[in-house]
């Protein structure tokens, strides 16, 4: 028997949040896997490499002595643009996993889970790319810039902390409202805000601990890479050159690190999706209007049936 559709639009408590995100994932997780691994799937690919290749030879910089300054150069050199290439299609990977998940859950609330193709994400993703890569990079900007404080002694660190972790759960919500409600950026991170205030700290529970669950499973798979990789650096230190085995291995184990960082990260941005339709119904209450609407039409206080959060969803 299939499982009954998963109601977003529904006051819930901070538990009741990540019940919700793990319920979804283990409803979805066929249709919602297949598009990750069509869409993201070669981005993640990619990375794995460029993360197996720099873990490599950061960790082979032990077998160069101080004197061979030319040999030095060059591996920091190439260790320079291995680093540059990791961080770039990091976050390709990154975005294109946030989009793909909430492009997913757009398309299951208009549809429902039987009616949802790669096809159909695929177009959402297109669509909603730029616009959320564009986002990310202000959201990040708003959380960095005030890093100069740190230079205040004592209490500048503090002060940078706290306004770090402030930003980052209040303007989490702005990704959920720019695909949602087709805002502008400044007008998603306002929205964010205004959803937020007054709900800051389920709000922070909630996504502390979807992030901690994403961070304790995705380190648990990242140690056999970490490891191998410290193995072949001490092997080429001893002057066995690392080998074609310990580099197969460094791949294979950054590939499977990769792979399942970018799988847990579902975690997170379900948890942030989830937040932020349970902030829409207890200050709006969308859906329960709408279900009443649905059992005596017109008693819905003028609302109109489907009315979505915002007022702006398509």
């Amino acid at each position: 028997m299939a499982d009954a559709p998963i109601e977003f639009l529904k006051a819930r408590s901070v538990s009741d949040v990540i019940n919700a995100t793990f319920s979804f994932i283990r409803q979805n997780a066929r249709p919602l896997g297949k598009s990750l691994l069509y869409i993201v799937g070669p981005a993640v690919a990619v990375t794995a490499v460029f993360t197996a290749m720099f873990q490599a030879r950061f960790f082979g910089l032990g077998m160069l002595t101080e004197t061979d300054e030319e040999a030095m150069l060059d591996a920091l050199g190439s260790i320079s643009g291995l680093l540059g290439g990791t961080l770039l299609f990091s976050i390709l990977t990154t975005t294109l996993t946030l989009v793909v998940v909430l492009g997913y859950v757009h398309l299951y609330r208009q549809r429902g889970p039987a009616n949802i193709t790669v096809d159909d994400v695929w177009a959402v993703t297109r669509q909603q790319f730029w616009r959320m890569l564009g986002l990310g990079v202000v959201v990040a900007l708003v959380v960095m810039l005030p890093v100069v404080i740190v230079i205040i002694p004592c209490l500048g660190a503090l002060a940078y902390l706290a306004w770090a972790v402030w930003a980052g759960f209040t303007f989490a919500l702005a990704f959920p409202v720019r695909m949602e409600e087709q805002s502008g950026v400044i007008e998603a991170l306002a929205r964010s805000r205004a959803l937020v205030k007054g709900f800051f700290w389920p709000t922070a529970g909630a996504l502390f601990l979807a992030y901690l669950i994403y961070s304790v499973l995705s380190n648990a798979f990242a140690m056999p890479a970490v490891i191998v990789s410290f193995l072949y650096g001490m092997h080429s230190l001893d002057g066995g050159g690392g080998g074609v085995l310990y580099q197969f291995i460094i791949l294979a184990s950054t590939v499977l690190q990769t792979v399942a960082s970018t799988a847990l990260y579902c975690v997170p941005i379900l948890t942030i999706a989830f937040q932020y339709f349970n902030l829409v119904e207890q200050q709006e209450h969308v859906g329960l209007r709408a279900r009443i609407e649905q059992v005596h039409p017109g008693d819905g206080d003028g609302m109109e049936s489907g009315s979505q959060p915002g007022e702006a969803l398509s």
